[in-house]
């Protein structure tokens, strides 16, 4: 079975292989223990941002990644192979702007 049902493009099989390798070496170890106790993962939240994950929809110009929609659920879905819930928290926390504003993302 192949490991994504679309073709991806060269960018977007390097950030997959980048975010995996992140994923299985520092969010993999503790993510039972983490989801047992409910610990907020605020580490790894802050690892996420310095990556840029969360921002890479979102255009250079508002301070995102440029990158497309497929290159943001390549590193969404990768996450998601070993810690779900830091996912959830990833999808939760995304960038917007206002109309009064869009020259500016932030987080909500």
């Amino acid at each position: 079975m192949p490991d994504t049902v679309w073709d991806l493009d060269g960018e977007q099989l390097a950030l997959k292989k980048r975010v995996r390798t992140s994923a299985e070496a520092e969010v993999r170890p503790g993510a039972a223990q983490r989801d047992q106790s409910g610990e907020f993962p605020e580490e790894l939240v802050k690892q996420l941002q310095r990556m840029g994950v969360f921002s890479l929809p979102f255009p250079t110009r508002m301070g995102g990644g440029g990158r497309d929609l497929a290159s943001y659920l390549v590193a969404v879905e990768e996450l998601a192979r070993v810690d779900a819930s830091l996912t959830i928290i990833l999808l939760s926390k995304q960038p917007t702007s206002t109309s009064s504003r869009p020259d500016r993302c932030v987080l909500i």
